[in-house]
Formats: C-alpha cells, structure tokens, sequence
C-alpha cells in the first residue's frame, strides 16, 4: 500500500515542482500578462510615484476619477480632462495650484481608497473624488479589462475589512489585499493571473481555429438584447447602502481626520436620454443622492451634484463619456467650488491663529 502511494506521490510532486518552475522562470512575461489592459503599474501608480519625487513648490489639489474624466469627440483625436479644465480656472488668479491628475480607466472608489494614504503623503491642500452613478449599478456592466483588483493590495487588513462588501463586489475578499502585497514582495504579483489568461488564450485560439475549420460563424458583438439591456439600466437604486457608500464614507473620514478638505462630484449622465425609460424620475434621483450624502458625512459644501448639469449632445455614449467640451463643463464648477472651499480653510486657518495669538 505504501509503495502505492510513493508510485502516485512522486509523479504528482515532479509534476507540481515542474510548474512551479515554470511559473518562476516565466515569471516578468505572465506577469505582463496578468497584469491586464488596466495598465495599473503603468497608470496611476506610476504618476502617484512621479509626482511623490517632486518638490512642493504650489499647494497640491488631487483628483482621482475614472474614464468620465476622459473628453474626446469621436472620430477626432484629441483628448481632454476634468483636471485640465479644474486647472484652467484655479490657476488664473492667485494662489495658483498643482493638480494632480490622478485619473484613471476603471478606477472605482474601492481604489480611490486604497491610494489614499499614498496620496496623503506629501502635504495636500485639497482632495477631489469623482463619483460615477453607473458603477452603483449591475457590476458586470464594467468590461473585464477595465478591472484593477491589483490595487487592492494598498488596502491594509483593517482598510479591507472595512470595505469587505466592496471588495467582495470584485471578486475579492479581505484576505486578498495582504496575499497580493506578499506575491509582490516574492515577485509573484500578477504571475498566476497571467498563467490563467495564457490558458484562456490559448484555449480561445483553439475554439477560433475550431471554429473556423468547421466553418461556423461566429459572433463579434454582443446580442442586440444584451446592448439594450446595458443601456435601460436604471438609476433608481439605494445609494446610501451601497459598498461605494461604505468605501467614500471611510474615505472621508479619513481626509476630516487628516483636516484636509474634500469635494466628492457626481459626474454628469445623459438625464435627457433617462427622461425616456418607463422607471427614470428625476426627483426621487436628486432625493437618492441627497441620502448619499448624508449617509457618507458630506457638508453641501463638499458635495457637488452635477447629475444633471449637461444636455444630450454632450455625451458620447449610454455609459456617459463625455465629448471634448465636456470635460471644461465639468471642471470650470468643480474648480470654483474647490476655490471656494480653500478660501473658506485659510480664513478659518486665519481666525485660529488670531484667537491663538490672543
């Protein structure tokens, strides 16, 4: 019986140690892989640790968004920002700031959670968090490339905990966080992921080749059913309980305590489309997003509702992309309400040191 055993364990362990020297070998190759489209360590973390290495030489505004802080009209090339056009307006008069852009593709408040302590690093005189009302919605509206779980891993045990919910709406758990920072520091990170996606590729190059020998057609698009589907999402969903909530809440707290002030957006989206699905009121929305911002520890001075603030045209698609001129639309209220919020901080910065010096 034992040999029996030692026949079927040696094989298994030569096969199991011949992975892992495989993964291990191929490691920086599937680790591109895994790492996805997402473009994490070549996006945001990047820019967080260029701008880190600078010197303060003009009081720091941070935005973190994702791609609604994108403009550009199809088909023309140029592309614009939000935090373009929040500079444009804070930077003509005196004092000027250094935005910082920290925008990135698929970047959910879970993330903006995660950055935050990295953000928090250098002195900051304001930080901007864009709220997106679709990621509120159905989760698989999001492709899968514009996911980046590998962000979580910034979250600490305790962070994690706190965000359990939203973490799990990624396919996450609080444990995922301190497994990811230990892959990273074995030089692991991304490795299985891009192992996975290697054995995706290669059995979808196998099904297209099978698929094509036997002449069979196949589909590039989504269903017709399913595109309208994505595009009738209501918008009537409970804010105030949902895992974003939880995670800006947190956020928040984290800024008030840290007295740096906040502004949270709600970025703009097509009401006047809205206007025309069965289950769409625009009242009881303005009423939902005024519980979120109870519910999440805002003043009305650090809240700004842009929901409905742009006509039709200036949108580009259902999942409200903005065309080009957008982006200045959005930003020029954005950047006067931040102006607004850093006066009212340095008066009030003025009326402690007086009452000090008395």
């Amino acid at each position: 019986m034992r040999r029996a055993w030692l026949a079927l364990a040696v094989p298994f362990v030569a096969v199991v140690a011949a992975a892992l020297a495989l993964l291990w070998t191929y490691r920086e190759p599937l680790a591109r892989i895994g790492a996805g489209r997402g473009a994490v360590e070549r996006g945001t973390l990047r820019r967080i640790e260029r701008w880190r290495r600078k010197p303060v030489m003009l009081p720091r505004m941070v935005l973190l968004g994702d791609s609604l802080n994108v403009c550009a009209t199809p088909p023309a090339p140029p592309m614009t920002t939000v935090a373009h056009g929040v500079r444009t307006v804070v930077n003509r008069g005196r004092p000027r700031y250094d935005v910082v852009d920290l925008t990135q593709p698929g970047l959910l408040p879970l993330y903006y959670y995660a950055l935050l302590d990295d953000a928090l690093e250098t002195p900051v005189s304001l930080v901007v968090l864009e709220l997106n009302l679709r990621t509120f919605l159905d989760s698989q509206v999001r492709a899968g490339e514009a996911r980046l779980p590998g962000l979580a891993r910034n979250l600490d045990f305790v962070d994690a905990l706190r965000v359990h919910e939203a973490l799990e709406r990624e396919g996450m758990s609080a444990f995922d966080p301190p497994i990811m920072r230990l892959k990273e520091q074995l030089g692991l990170l991304y490795v299985l992921e891009g192992a996975r996606q290697g054995a995706l590729d290669l059995l979808d190059a196998g099904a297209a080749w099978a698929t094509a020998a036997l002449g069979v057609p196949r589909r590039a698009y989504p269903p017709f059913g399913e595109v309208t589907r994505r595009m009738l999402l209501s918008y009537m969903v409970d804010y105030a309980s949902h895992p974003n909530a939880t995670v800006i809440r947190e956020a928040v707290r984290e800024l008030h305590a840290a007295r740096v002030p906040v502004i949270v957006y709600v970025s703009p989206i097509d009401v006047e489309r809205l206007r025309g699905t069965g289950d769409f009121d625009p009242e009881e929305l303005a009423r939902r997003l005024e519980e979120l911002r109870v519910s999440i520890g805002l003043t009305s001075v650090e809240w700004l509702d842009l929901h409905a603030t742009l006509p039709s045209e200036r949108f580009r698609d259902y999942q409200n992309h903005l065309k080009f001129e957008g982006c200045a639309e959005v930003g020029r209220p954005l950047a006067e309400r931040a102006l607004r919020l850093s006066a009212k901080q340095r008066a009030d910065a003025r009326r402690t040191a007086a009452g000090t010096a008395r």
